[in-house]
């Protein structure tokens, strides 16, 4: 293997941790959890004895090594670090509530996609209003139920008369800029 190629893989291992802290810093949702970052060293220390302790020089040394290296890096960072940050997810936190019983769930103007990937079927869908005045239209036609959600952004819940929305949780989605905002319908 060329030296250049080991030194690539270095400075990748080495960048991972690096960048993973600095990540996790910026996102206020997770700044507490930032030390994650601390365990994916194991990658850059197995690099680095893999790769530049004299008696590694032969492939069959530093193979195992590397192979170690990337294995406990993926379960470090697949089984304990993403699953514990996923979960600080809007949508991950939001939809047990949006799950229980049969609830009706709607959105004013923009909402974060993945409510559809993380829906019960396949063919859930999730009407989406454009003004406030349809939302009040639908309102009034008396489909809404206690049971009813609507999901939108924090931006442009001030366009909603929000005297028949009762606030259930508003998260700023992770590593992105809007903020989801949760509302239940009140007669």
């Amino acid at each position: 293997l060329p030296a250049y190629v080991k030194y690539i893989l270095v400075v990748i291992g080495v960048a991972l941790p690096v960048i993973a802290f600095f990540a996790l810093r910026a996102e206020s949702a997770v700044a507490h959890l930032a030390w994650f970052a601390l365990l994916l060293v194991v990658l850059p220390l197995g690099l680095g004895v893999a790769f530049f302790l004299p008696q590694n020089r032969k492939l069959f040394k530093w193979l195992p090594l590397l192979t170690i290296s990337y294995m406990l890096f993926n379960l470090i960072f697949l089984g304990i670090a993403y699953p514990t940050i996923y979960m600080q997810n809007p949508v991950t936190t939001i939809n047990p509530i949006l799950k229980k019983g049969k609830n009706m769930v709607l959105a004013y103007k923009i909402y974060n996609p993945a409510f559809n990937f993380n829906a019960r079927n396949a063919a859930f869908t999730i009407p989406v209003f454009q003004s406030a005045d349809s939302l009040i239209s639908f309102a009034k036609s008396s489909h809404f139920t206690e049971n009813t959600y609507i999901l939108t952004r924090v931006d442009l819940q001030n366009e909603l008369d929000t005297s028949h929305f009762k606030l259930i949780i508003q998260k700023k989605d992770l590593f992105e800029l809007p903020t989801t905002v949760l509302f239940k319908w009140q007669r």
